[in-house]
């Protein structure tokens, strides 16, 4: 290759990275946004592939399929052990929104609402996986602080967001995949 031809290659590498870092930053802020971080620890967790997907959107039965297939799989990746965030929305109706289908929380009783969990799957194949990981229960009727994690919330909300990748992955037949996690809790 000649020198020019070098220096435009690295230059679109260059640009696909920063591409694909705004494109987290998004995902990630917007799931952030209007969560209770100040009175509880949460775990919001984004994946975007590398090469988004372009063609027509996942129907409804297809986004179901993802949904009923990232259930099986997470279960594998960590076991019962722990309060998982697909347990927590409803697999069985995702909702068609804004350039994806949303899986609302079905946790929304006083006595529930300590595992609030929401899950999106994105027309270009991204993921979006959002759970309130501090102040769970404890015992019937005592809760941590919100600022306490359980190391299990954790485990399960990774083991769903790999399940949730995964599994649209091979859906909508993309290949590599960039994520992104983190915390929005109480300081």
């Amino acid at each position: 290759m000649k020198e020019r031809q070098i220096e435009a290659m690295y230059r679109a590498r260059f640009e696909e990275r920063r591409h694909a870092t705004e494109a987290l930053d998004a995902l990630f802020a917007e799931a952030a946004s209007g969560r209770d971080s100040g009175k509880r620890a949460w775990l919001i967790a984004v994946a975007h592939p590398r090469t988004p997907r372009f063609r027509e959107r996942l129907t409804r039965e297809e986004a179901r399929g993802v949904l009923t297939k990232t259930v099986g799989l997470a279960l594998t990746y960590a076991g019962r052990g722990g309060v998982h965030p697909l347990e927590n929305v409803d697999c069985d109706n995702p909702r068609l929104g804004l350039r994806r289908w949303v899986v609302v929380n079905t946790a929304t009783g006083d006595r529930s609402i300590w595992k609030e969990a929401r899950m999106s799957i994105h027309h270009d194949g991204s993921v979006t996986v959002v759970t309130a990981v501090g102040g769970h229960r404890m015992s019937s009727e005592g809760y941590y602080e919100g600022w306490q994690v359980e190391s299990t919330a954790i485990e399960c909300a990774i083991a769903d967001l790999m399940a949730l990748t995964r599994t649209t992955a091979e859906t909508t037949a993309t290949t590599s995949v960039s994520g992104s996690s983190g915390p929005a809790s109480s300081r």
